[in-house]
């Protein structure tokens, strides 16, 4: 769904360049309501944990406004909750890229879903995971002056792992676009 709003601005835009001649008067507002439609849901994606995670933001609205940041988690693996129970396992967070292109953007703490409590054989204790899909929420606020800022760079940190082992954790970079 996301892509076909995208593509249809895409379109539209390209129809109006090509009426431009014929209307000018009808462009400008053409203009207006295709950076409207673009601006309304936007997305990128990302993979990890040799393609068993899926790493996604949306984000709505132009300078200031909620975001959706989701890892979805292949069948029979898990990643761990934000605050992981075992010292030596890392926790599943987002954060904004250390990045001058990042210096006046915001993002607010995020909201994570309970994370389920499970046990595996690489641990004696029961841990914190998060399984087929997580899904954090917050805002992405632009504080700075430029008119057309840089869009913000985010952070994924997660740890994969199957019900024996887990892989090396991962940052991956998320570009959130503007």
């Amino acid at each position: 769904m996301q892509g076909n709003g995208k593509d249809y601005a895409n379109r539209l835009a390209l129809t109006l360049a090509a009426t431009a001649e014929i209307s000018p008067a009808m462009y400008g507002a053409g203009l207006q309501a295709v950076e409207q439609h673009s601006q309304e849901l936007a997305d990128w994606q990302n993979y990890s944990a040799k393609g068993r995670l899926l790493h996604s933001v949306i984000r709505k609205g132009s300078q200031t406004g909620m975001i959706n940041i989701s890892v979805d988690i292949h069948d029979g693996w898990h990643i761990n909750a934000k605050k992981p129970t075992l010292p030596e396992l890392v926790g599943s967070t987002v954060i904004l890229a250390d990045d001058k292109r990042n210096a006046d953007w915001w993002l607010s703490p995020l909201s994570y879903p309970e994370p389920l409590i499970k046990s595996y054989s690489y641990a004696v204790d029961p841990i914190a995971v998060h399984e087929d899909k997580l899904e954090m929420t917050g805002q992405l606020v632009y504080r700075g002056s430029e008119a057309n800022p840089l869009a913000p760079i985010l952070e994924v940190i997660s740890q994969a792992c199957d019900d024996r082992t887990c892989l090396p954790p991962e940052t991956t970079r998320l570009v959130v676009p503007y």
